[in-house]
C-alpha cells in the first residue's frame, strides 16, 4: 500500500498545484469560486490528502459569471467543462 499512498500523493499534490493556478486567475478576475466534493474533504477532513486519489476537481463559479470563468480556466490551465 505505501506504493499506492505515494502515487495518490504525488498525483493529488501535481493536482491541487494546477488547482492554485486556476483559483488564483479566477480570484484576479474577480470571480468567487469555490472547490466542492473531494477536494475540501481531501484538504480539510482527512490526515493526509492522498487517502482521496482524485482525478479531478469541482470548481464552482456564480452562473452570471460562468462564461467568463470557463474562459479564465481554459487560458489558465487547459481544462474544460
Amino acid at each position: 500500500y505505501k506504493g499506492v499512498h505515494r502515487k495518490a500523493w504525488v498525483d493529488n499534490s501535481l493536482l491541487f498545484g494546477d488547482v492554485a493556478e486556476v483559483l488564483a486567475a479566477l480570484t484576479q478576475a474577480r470571480i468567487m469560486p469555490a472547490l466542492s466534493k473531494g477536494a475540501p474533504l481531501a484538504m480539510l477532513h482527512y490526515r493526509s490528502h492522498a487517502l482521496r486519489p482524485m482525478s479531478d476537481v469541482d470548481v464552482v463559479v456564480r452562473e452570471r459569471d460562468l462564461a467568463r470563468a470557463e474562459a479564465i480556466i481554459a487560458a489558465a490551465s487547459g481544462w474544460r467543462r
